[in-house]
């Protein structure tokens, strides 16, 4: 569970946000239709909210699981590759503030350079760690 939440925290709070938007346009939606007195016709059936939001937070869980499964996929598959000597090729993450451009590192078992810990590519040579599912195998 730490692992998932670690992954795919950042999505589920965006799909929090979503859902809340959602739900708030909706609220919205009913109020100016009442505003403007047209809420004695069957636009909105009451259960109209509620069904919204279970289909658009089903889809968000389904995305997200599937997100996480092909992330772990790839981590044992990197790992794996490690393991076996394949060189992987990890890029370093992008600074927005200074726009700095993402570039790679390839790690290699054979240089004797770099080990895994854990999820994670360390090398005492490198102050920049990478964690595997930020890796490929070349």
């Amino acid at each position: 569970m730490e692992r998932f939440l670690a992954l795919e925290g950042g999505y589920l709070i965006v799909l929090l946000i979503i859902l809340f938007v959602i739900f708030l346009l909706i609220l919205l939606i009913r109020f100016l239709l009442i505003l403007i007195g047209i809420n004695k016709r069957p636009i909105f059936k009451k259960s109209l909210i509620s069904k919204i939001l279970l289909v658009v937070g089903t889809v968000g869980v389904v995305f997200i699981g599937l997100h996480h499964k092909i992330a772990i996929d790839r981590m044992i598959e990197v790992k794996n590759a490690f393991k076996e000597g394949e060189t992987i090729v990890c890029e370093y993450g992008v600074d927005l503030l200074t726009e700095h451009k993402v570039e790679s590192m390839n790690i290699s078992k054979k240089t004797n350079e770099w080990s895994i810990k854990g999820d994670i590519f360390v090398s005492p040579n490198y102050s920049h760690a990478f964690h595997t599912t930020r890796c490929l195998v070349k």
